[in-house]
């Protein structure tokens, strides 16, 4: 009995010296150190805050306003993003991409606003009231701030919308061309309007 004791204990140490050696032999399997040299931090990401864009102010000639800094302002006008780049890269053929989001113009001129009116439209009759009956093109007169602007659309090839104002013997323009989807920004742009 004691003989196969011994045995016994003689075949558990041979495996558990076996084991060992083996395990010593593959290295560690659990654990994976770092060495310091070799540990990195992550990168930081920082979100700025989300801030409303900055209004812009145009300075004309006897006149001001400010605009949102969504527009790109040059001397034809006020232009968005995707108007800009038409204009700015117009593909072939295309006859509207030089005109802005928002066309302003000013004049001196002894024509009436009426007059001045149904010229730049090219329209009929010698004061709006005359005209409208006749085509049926409606016409309105609202307060924007401190001025007195005369609104009117007219549907053609596209759709265009006016907005005219007249101070002394100057008329200022701004036409819409195609949509009034910025219409509570030109409402904003117009109310903001000084004369000097």
């Amino acid at each position: 009995m004691k003989k196969l004791s011994f045995s016994i204990f003689i075949i558990a140490l041979v495996l558990f010296s076996g084991c060992t050696f083996l395990t010593s032999q593959q290295g560690p399997t659990l654990l994976n150190i770092t060495e310091p040299d070799e540990v990195t931090t992550p990168e930081i990401t920082t979100v700025e805050p989300v801030t409303p864009d900055a209004a812009q102010t145009w300075q004309g000639e006897g006149f001001s306003f400010t605009y949102p800094a969504i527009y790109t302002a040059d001397e034809q006008g006020l232009w968005d993003e995707e108007r800009y780049e038409l204009h700015m890269n117009p593909p072939e053929n295309c006859e509207v991409c030089s005109l802005p989001s928002v066309e302003v113009k000013t004049s001196t001129t002894d024509q009436t606003l009426d007059q001045y009116i149904l010229a730049d439209f090219d329209l009929p009759g010698e004061t709006l009231d005359e005209m409208s009956q006749e085509t049926g093109i409606p016409y309105d007169q609202i307060l924007m701030g401190d001025n007195a602007v005369t609104h009117i659309r007219v549907d053609d090839m596209f759709a265009i919308t006016g907005y005219y104002i007249q101070k002394g013997t100057t008329i200022l323009s701004f036409k819409v061309y195609f949509d009034e989807d910025n219409n509570d920004e030109l409402a904003e742009i117009l109310s903001s309007l000084k004369f000097e």
